[in-house]
């Protein structure tokens, strides 16, 4: 199996599925210095298991506002229509396909579970080292992760 994708690789494969589904391209910003479900107010955060010999956990994470408008953009509709289920659709949908080209990318041949979202800052993902990209597409900062479990 390949070593963990570099942020750089991460962001590419990122930018490269939400550009080709809802025209929003991204690109490297700063990295943040904490996990996002660590923040205050804590980020939406859906996390997906891929099991097997060498367990990986994909976590897709957005501050309030990015999350809005990667799921309007996602659904085709304005802020107005959107209704906070949406949000969590939209990112556990997102890690499901990021979850399905990290794998492609890695040589992984392990099935992918089902995307959960973290329920509050209080609830963790059992990974310590994460290899993360923090994007930025104009106001909309999204953070994904990809972690190696122990």
């Amino acid at each position: 199996m390949k070593e963990l994708p570099s942020p750089e690789a991460l962001a590419k494969l990122v930018s490269g599925v939400t550009n080709t589904m809802f025209g929003m391209s991204f690109s490297l910003s700063e990295p943040l210095k904490d996990a996002p479900w660590t923040n205050s107010p804590a980020w939406h955060t859906a996390v997906l298991p891929i099991g097997g010999p060498r367990p990986l956990t994909i976590a897709v994470s957005s501050d309030h506002a990015g999350a809005q408008a990667l799921s309007c953009a996602m659904f085709s509709i304005t802020i107005e229509e959107l209704e906070d289920s949406m949000i969590d659709d939209s990112l556990s949908e997102l890690a499901n396909i990021v979850a399905g080209q990290v794998k492609a990318m890695m040589g992984v041949n392990h099935a992918l579970g089902l995307p959960r979202m973290l329920a509050a800052s209080g609830d963790q993902v059992g990974h310590d080292g994460w290899r993360s990209a923090t994007m930025r597409s104009g106001s909309a900062e999204v953070h994904f992760w990809v972690a190696v479990g122990e």
